[in-house]
């Protein structure tokens, strides 16, 4: 979490090292020439600013070094070269969405399924353009996911976070692969504000 958003590390193994770097970049500032005098300004807003970084860790801390050079004013022969560190607290945590797809959370069950058994081949087809399609959602929104796919001699099921993404998936079966759609729900409890919460099964059915 930097500046209150939750951020997709890159990689598992650095997310520190890269919370660390972006919340120092996202405080950074840099001098810039003005008609009003010297600024203090974002890096992207000042031209010719030149920043290397190392990124040291530890425990529960890490050191950022900052190495700038650039020209605060265009008329400047050389550039000034100046450098920065500080020590970046680092806390463990893991976010809401993160624990709902521990916990193996799902409000939708996509089922895929044929009049008779679906050829192997034809089966992996329909799962690869499924989990595209899933891809380009999930990338758009964090609280969409899949919580687990299970195959079973009679087809698919996909355990889904979002009834919208089985819908989706399932108009994919529709156009694509000639599915008859059918939707059933099924009362699990109410939330705290006493709404009723529902659980949503979705057939896709293929023809023979």
């Amino acid at each position: 979490m930097i500046s209150n958003k939750w951020q997709e590390p890159i990689d598992e193994g650095t997310a520190a090292q890269e919370a660390a770097k972006a919340a120092v970049l996202s405080a950074l500032r840099v001098a810039k020439f003005t008609d009003a005098g010297i600024e203090f300004v974002r890096p992207d807003e000042a031209e010719g600013v030149d920043l290397k970084f190392e990124v040291k860790p530890s425990a529960r801390e890490v050191l950022v070094k900052v190495h700038a050079s650039g020209k605060v004013h265009e008329a400047q022969g050389k550039p000034i070269v100046d450098s920065a560190q500080v020590m970046v607290g680092v806390k463990p945590t893991t976010c809401a969405v993160c624990n709902l797809m521990r916990a193996g959370y799902y409000e939708a069950i996509l089922q895929v399924r044929g009049k008779k058994k679906i050829p192997a081949d034809k089966l992996a087809k329909i799962e690869r353009a499924l989990m595209s399609n899933a891809d380009k959602m999930m990338k758009d929104d964090r609280k969409i996911f899949i919580s687990k796919v299970e195959k079973k001699p009679e087809g698919l099921d996909f355990y889904l976070s979002s009834l919208s993404l089985a819908r989706s998936m399932a108009e994919v079966l529709k156009n694509n692969f000639q599915a008859k759609v059918t939707e059933t729900a099924k009362l699990i409890g109410q939330d705290r504000g006493g709404k009723r919460k529902f659980r949503v099964s979705v057939l896709a059915r293929l023809p023979s």
